[in-house]
């Protein structure tokens, strides 16, 4: 439900299905690889079950609200970019990476047992790094096509039956994107007014 949410707000409902089927695609080609590792002492089934849906549901979730939090509390504070790069460099990277490794730990303290020697470990960060991944390129794809679809030409022009008519199309500035500030947003457009004489802007 929190994917759905989370990826339908940013690209709809066809980039929600879309980044499903494309980003399960390999995921099974993947599975296979770390089972055949796994071919001569194999771990128990719900334990790697566990571990992928630690990595697609719950690393997943937790990151996005730390991650999202932290970097909104950062550009109140500092403002946007310093807040854009708190979350991608140092946010995402710690938060994320820590709550997929306290599922091994969780995983060797619960059930030292099932650990033999390290290839377990690897089995199982695997399968949690695995269902983290799948669920980021869920994000990424719908992201991708909902861009796509907004960049074609004529992707808007037909108007639904009684709608307002468009406004005209606007005169090239004169100046476009002059910069008042540090952001990437603090641009001005001018137009100047054709006149023989002094005229304001």
């Amino acid at each position: 439900a929190l994917l759905a949410l989370w990826v339908g707000e940013e690209a709809g409902a066809e980039g929600l299905l879309v980044g499903l089927i494309l980003a399960f695609i390999p995921v099974p080609f993947y599975v296979l690889l770390v089972l055949w590792i796994d071919r001569f002492e194999p771990e128990p089934a719900w334990m790697l079950v566990i571990a992928f849906i630690w990595g697609a549901v719950i690393s997943t979730a937790f990151a996005a609200i730390v991650n999202s939090t932290g970097g909104l509390m950062v550009s109140m504070l500092a403002g946007m970019e310093v807040g854009d790069f708190f979350t991608s460099v140092i946010s995402a990277p710690i938060v994320e990476e820590t709550i997929k490794g306290l599922a091994v730990l969780i995983f060797f303290l619960w059930r030292k047992d099932e650990f033999d020697n390290i290839i377990d470990g690897i089995i199982y960060a695997a399968l949690i790094g695995l269902g983290f991944d799948m669920t980021e390129n869920v994000l990424y794809y719908g992201r991708a096509l909902a861009a796509d679809s907004s960049a074609k030409p004529g992707a808007e022009t037909t108007p639904a039956v009684g709608a307002k008519p468009a406004e005209p199309a606007q005169m090239a500035p004169t100046l476009a994107n002059v910069a008042y500030g540090t952001h990437e947003r603090q641009v001005l457009d001018f137009w100047k007014a054709e006149s023989s004489r002094p005229t304001p802007v």
